[in-house]
């Protein structure tokens, strides 16, 4: 299982059989980020389970009813308070602040934002590659069953750049794959998203770049393709 499967589990987890249940526990011991999220969404079960608890009504209302009388206070008067209803909808703003923090990010806006979005994948650390170079045959094939489009490996590239291996991954809301290369040691990330999923367009045979903490990052585009690369 990898971490794009992991997160489809994770929403349907009630529903997935124990083999499954399973593969994702594996992953979650080699993958950190993964661990992190299963570790928040724990957390978010509990509390939902604690914020949807009946709430015990007040004991002198048990007495007002049995004696069928009016009750008087000397106190204030507050705005009467519907106990089943506060717990359901604060269960379902927990509810919604939960999807947000698992699936972050707003539409990627132009090349700035493809490149912000690059860079933080690529300085992530101890993710491990779904499969390594010479493990898979057609890559772009493998990447069909895993984000619905074929990501092949771009043509662009300068020479020296070894293939080390590859995984799905996300910038901002859309599916994308990342390619992990290393020249003289030193590595390079290769990410690839589908042009369909962006709200505006980029020119053909053109190179943007983008500089950011240090960081060179070229994005273009190649047969329906959009493609970010880090050094």
């Amino acid at each position: 299982m990898n971490c794009f499967e992991f997160k489809n589990w994770i929403r349907e987890v009630n529903a997935q059989d124990p083999a499954v249940g399973q593969e994702a526990k594996l992953h979650i011991a080699t993958c950190p980020r993964c661990e992190k999220l299963y570790t928040l969404d724990q957390v978010m079960e509990q509390r939902l389970s604690e914020t949807i608890s009946e709430i015990d009504p007040p004991d002198e209302l048990y007495v007002r009813i049995k004696r069928d009388l009016p009750f008087k206070s000397n106190r204030r008067k507050k705005p009467a308070i519907r106990w089943r209803m506060v717990a359901p909808a604060l269960a379902a703003a927990v509810a919604i602040l939960l999807v947000f923090m698992i699936y972050p990010g707003r539409p990627i806006r132009d090349i700035e934002h493809i490149g912000s979005l690059a860079l933080t994948n690529h300085l992530e650390d101890g993710r491990n590659m779904a499969f390594n170079a010479g493990d898979v045959n057609d890559v772009a094939a493998w990447f069909v069953k895993r984000i619905g489009f074929a990501a092949a490996p771009p043509e662009q590239l300068e020479p020296g750049l070894i293939f080390q291996g590859a995984r799905p991954c996300k910038l901002g809301p859309n599916d994308a794959a990342y390619l992990y290369y290393k020249k003289n040691g030193k590595k390079c990330s290769v990410f690839i998203i589908d042009s369909d999923g962006l709200k505006f367009k980029l020119k053909r045979n053109t190179n943007y770049f983008v500089d950011k903490k240090n960081h060179d990052i070229r994005v273009w585009t190649e047969d329906g393709l959009v493609y970010a690369m880090v050094n």
